[in-house]
């Protein structure tokens, strides 16, 4: 599977990165109705992936989404084409999204690294864009808001130094990590909540990354999609709604009964080389228009025994 240079906002760095190939599409395919299944499926891909592992601890949520659109334009091709539903009226409206231009338009805001350093008394606590939301990881009862708050102020904290001693949050147990949040005064929390996290969804609240309209002249309704920390996960799943698991399977079916490719063959190409070789298989079909029935056997004959020279059967 080929490789390909990977933009990674938060460490302004290329990584190299294999392609999205069909069997992990049709993984990622089959978990998409499942919040949680979803996003492991995606950081297994993710991971599996990348060449340089030894950063994928550090990669940020918008980290994901970006890689995510990247590598869905260098395996899949940078148009997508999706059918929105409208609420109102239920017409169907077809629209097409260049992600390229999507990810020039998102590169205005997102590509910059976020790291802050805040300093209260002999502390110092860097925050970044999380990689996870631990409010999303932690069981917690919808009804106990305040602790939701704190697990989702505590994602944004990467590193605390006091003194001499530094403690880096991804290294240690998610408990020891809250346990350490927690204790942790409580100006120096609202000082990253006013002046980090809020300053983040300001920024993030006003990326628009889809516009469209119902097709339905009497309707007319519209519908955006904005970038949020919230969201994340339903854009994810939007960058892969122009594809089903049954398109992927046909195309398998359809390649098999007319070639004799090793099963291996399919699961290590892209989803656009996939089409490639279904294009490729469809013009070849269209290319042998004529039939045995359409054929002239004996104007066939004539041809082939142009020039012999007739001679009698040995069966006389």
């Amino acid at each position: 599977m080929a490789s390909n240079r990977i933009w990674i906002p938060s460490i302004q760095k290329y990584k190299r990165m294999k392609e999205i190939d069909c069997e992990q599409y049709r993984d990622i395919l089959k978990s998409i109705d499942d919040d949680t299944d979803f996003e492991l499926t995606l950081n297994e891909v993710i991971n599996y992936n990348l060449l340089d592992k030894s950063i994928f601890s550090t990669i940020t949520l918008i980290d994901k989404f970006v890689i995510l659109l990247q590598l869905k334009v260098v395996s899949c091709g940078p148009i997508l084409k999706l059918t929105r539903v409208c609420e109102k009226c239920e017409s169907k409206t077809n629209f097409s999204i260049d992600l390229n231009k999507m990810l020039d338009d998102l590169s205005e805001k997102i590509d910059q690294s976020f790291s802050t350093t805040f300093h209260n008394a002999s502390i110092s606590v860097t925050c970044d864009i999380p990689s996870l939301l631990l409010d999303e990881t932690i069981n917690v009862e919808e009804t106990d808001y305040n602790k939701k708050l704190d697990l989702y102020l505590y994602s944004f904290i990467k590193n605390i130094k006091v003194g001499n001693s530094e403690i880096n949050l991804d290294e240690i147990s998610l408990s020891d990590k809250i346990a350490i949040c927690e204790s942790l005064p409580f100006s120096l929390l609202l000082d990253i909540k006013n002046n980090f996290i809020d300053v983040l969804h300001k920024i993030f609240k006003n990326l628009l990354l889809l516009k469209t309209k119902c097709s339905n002249d009497k309707c007319e309704d519209s519908l955006e999609l904005k970038m949020d920390f919230n969201n994340l996960t339903d854009l994810s799943k939007i960058l892969f709604r122009d594809s089903s698991l049954a398109n992927i399977l046909g195309q398998y079916a359809n390649i098999s009964m007319n070639c004799h490719f090793d099963y291996n063959f399919y699961k290590n190409l892209s989803p656009g080389e996939l089409d490639i070789v279904t294009n490729m298989l469809k013009s070849s079909e269209k290319d042998n228009t004529k039939s045995s029935k359409d054929i002239n056997l004996f104007e066939e004959y004539n041809v082939n025994a142009a020039g012999m020279v007739e001679s009698p059967s040995e069966f006389l």
